[in-house]
């Protein structure tokens, strides 16, 4: 049996339990119970969830998120991998939301002002400015590009969307992507990082992360968390692949918008776990590791002992 096929038994074999279902939300789960390396210290549940958008969230969907005495999946503080650009209209439905349930005053970022029974909802977007100028460097023919997203702006094309993916990113992958997020985008991964370590301290845990759907910037977060928590690899990568299964219900929509209207390749709708297995070997054989490469883009050792705090509990004698 392969490394993947075992890989794949990890999966379907919690997949039921690690999956939470919700009306409207896909590969909504929960950042915890896998067990560190050394076997002492179990990633606490309840405080970090991963999911896709919350842009389609139905009332019933928001009234378990919001709900405190719903210890399983409550949340508290929503942030939103996706740029401003990206998903503006959908942001706002969603701040709607909470004020539909009576939760303000729901804060985009911390005042003096903010109350610790506030809900926040945080922007925080990977694919920064940096990313995209040397997404545009790579780019064969940038001239056209430039033409293209000039006709985009008056039209209302998606020429250069198609001239990237045809002869950027449908080349590179999922891997060349994942490299290119986390070499380009250390800035905005440290934000979320502090965020995440500082949120039970500042009352704003329980904590989702998310992106469009779950899998690709909001994956890299969590293979970084999960990391630096010393969780092993194949637990790491067993998560990132479980994705496949916890988007089956928007797999239509992601080919016809992704492959069918934008000509992306299969693979960049997935989550193979060799991806993350490579993803992970990029980290080591170029920076030195992942600890490195957390320590390189300012979550020094203070911010990860603090992430081992916060999210590590000794490992019960049944566990």
């Amino acid at each position: 049996m392969s490394q993947e096929d075992e890989i794949q038994e990890v999966v379907e074999a919690n997949s039921i339990d690690r999956l939470v279902p919700l009306e409207r939300v896909c590969n909504f789960r929960s950042v915890g119970g896998l067990v560190t390396t050394d076997g002492t210290k179990v990633v606490r549940h309840g405080l970090l969830f991963r999911s896709s958008h919350f842009d389609d969230a139905t009332k019933a969907d928001f009234s378990k998120l919001m709900e405190p005495s719903n210890n399983k999946m409550y949340v508290k503080t929503i942030v939103d991998l996706r740029d401003k650009d990206e998903a503006a209209d959908k942001q706002k439905l969603v701040r709607q939301m909470y004020q539909k349930k009576g939760c303000l005053p729901c804060r985009s970022e911390k005042t003096a002002e903010s109350k610790k029974d506030d809900y926040l909802w945080v922007n925080i977007p990977i694919l920064t400015r940096e990313y995209k100028m040397n997404v545009v460097q790579k780019t064969p023919q940038k001239h056209k590009l430039v033409g293209k997203a000039l006709k985009d702006k008056l039209f209302g094309t998606d020429a250069a969307p198609k001239h990237v993916v045809a002869t950027l990113l449908n080349k590179q992958g999922l891997r060349g992507l994942y490299q290119d997020m986390l070499l380009h985008s250390k800035k905005n991964f440290l934000n979320v990082l502090k965020l995440i370590s500082d949120a039970k301290d500042h009352g704003d845990a329980p904590i989702v992360v998310h992106c469009e759907h779950g899998k690709d910037r909001t994956g890299l977060v969590i293979m970084l968390v999960y990391a630096c928590l010393g969780v092993s690899e194949d637990d790491i990568v067993a998560d990132y692949a479980l994705s496949y299964e916890g988007l089956v219900r928007m797999r239509a929509r992601m080919r016809k918008e992704m492959v069918e209207e934008l000509g992306m390749v299969e693979e960049l709708i997935d989550s193979p776990a060799s991806v993350m297995h490579d993803t992970r070997s990029f980290l080591k054989e170029k920076l030195g590791g992942i600890i490195s490469y957390l320590t390189a883009i300012g979550f020094d050792d203070n911010w990860q002992q603090k992430l081992r705090e916060q999210f590590l509990v000794d490992r019960s004698p049944k566990s």
